[in-house]
């Protein structure tokens, strides 16, 4: 298990989980301070050994972290602006209800 007492503001603990005789890692992100329930994610990695799953799961956090701390900052100074903004499965980003596939250009034909 891998905790990180505080990163900006957040508790983050990794767990690994033993799945068909690999392991992957189970991620909980929980506001300092806060009642709240934590943000439980298992990250898909499939590692031979406990110690790689926690590490890529603690490396999957901390880029989430960032990523969100960015874009908050970029938010506040008004270079960003994301509103109803959500990633589903399959790649597939919705924006105000129309939902557009994630192919990059030139690969439709």
């Amino acid at each position: 298990m891998i905790v990180i007492p505080d990163y900006r503001g957040f508790r983050i603990q990794v767990d690994a989980i033993a799945v068909d005789g690999s392991y992957n890692a189970e991620v909980r992100i929980r506001r300092l301070f806060s009642q709240d329930k934590p943000d439980v994610d298992t990250v898909t990695c499939l590692k031979i050994t406990p110690d790689l799953a926690e590490h890529n799961g603690e490396i999957w956090a901390l880029a989430g972290r960032e990523a969100a701390a960015q874009l908050l900052r970029q938010m506040g100074r008004g270079q960003a602006s994301t509103p109803n903004l959500s990633v589903r499965w399959g790649g597939v980003v919705e924006c105000d209800g129309s939902a557009v596939p994630d192919v990059p250009l030139g690969a439709r034909s």
